[in-house]
């Protein structure tokens, strides 16, 4: 079993994958979703192709994450 780490210590590819499935992607896409060096991927059964999700860059990735965070006060906007 892998060892389990907190969301501060995640970065780079685990953290994205960690976002998407907060966000409920692969269950709502009916897809698995996994992260290999620095990229994540879709699960295509013998292999995997790149998944264009980057919450670190693109905005529209990333406003369900900031709403949810401001709702509960983790982050306060100004």
């Amino acid at each position: 079993m892998p060892e389990k780490k907190s969301i501060q210590d995640l970065h780079g590819a685990d953290l994205t994958l960690w976002a998407a499935r907060a966000q409920g992607i692969g269950d709502r896409k009916r897809i698995k979703l996994y992260a290999s060096g620095p990229c994540l991927y879709r699960d295509t059964g013998p292999g995997g192709e790149p998944f264009p999700f980057r919450p670190d860059s693109h905005l529209g990735d990333t406003a369900v994450l900031i709403h949810e965070m401001a709702e509960v006060g983790i982050l306060t906007l100004f």
